[in-house]
């Protein structure tokens, strides 16, 4: 329970006031904590999502009607989803849309992100840093095939599983296993982090 000082009470360097800045100052420390904790819950929740999306990939190349473009639409949200927790892991802010699209979108603006993103002080067990330019990349690289992915090409009537065959589906499926094997071993350092 947070004592505040009476309301008689109006001088700022009172005993009871000070009682109130000591509470306040703690109550601070313990939210910056609680952030720290809430960024890590954040990340592993869009993690855990990530792998929800690449298990349904992997569970869809094993069936028999085999879906090309279902799959890649699953491996582009777990990419999607694993780059962003990579951001929130390293307090790099990113974008609250469907796609990784920075303000005044651009290459330079991309390049500024993903060196800010570098300079940050990565866990020094983490092996993958030199993967994140790459990781970035395949975000970008498979939003762009996500709309076809999805809808195709309507206006020359090409359905999506007409546009992709097995051998892109595999592609798409092997960049999603390392994004989200990446984030996930970023996870768990950040966690040791936390603990020591």
């Amino acid at each position: 329970m947070i004592r505040r000082p009476p309301r008689s009470t109006l001088s700022p360097s009172s005993a009871a006031s000070d009682v109130y800045k000591r509470q306040d100052r703690r109550i601070y420390r313990g939210v910056e904590e609680g952030m720290e904790m809430n960024s890590l819950d954040y990340s592993a929740d869009l993690i855990r999502k990530a792998k929800d999306h690449l298990s349904t990939a992997k569970e869809g190349i094993k069936k028999i009607l085999i879906s090309h473009s279902n799959i890649i639409v699953e491996c582009q949200a777990a990419i999607e989803l694993s780059t962003k927790a990579v951001f929130k892991l390293m307090g790099v802010e990113f974008p609250r849309k469907h796609q990784l699209l920075f303000k005044h979108e651009g290459k330079e603006k991309i390049y500024d992100e993903v060196k800010k993103l570098l300079k940050k002080n990565f866990p020094k067990n983490f092996v993958y840093k030199e993967d994140i330019p790459r990781m970035v990349f395949l975000t970008y690289f498979w939003n762009y095939f996500y709309t076809l992915a999805k809808y195709g090409i309507e206006e020359l009537n090409l359905s999506p599983d007409r546009l992709f065959r097995e051998e892109d589906a595999k592609l798409a499926l092997g960049h999603a296993e390392l994004c989200v094997r990446i984030a996930d071993n970023l996870l768990t350092w950040k966690r040791q982090e936390v603990r020591s």
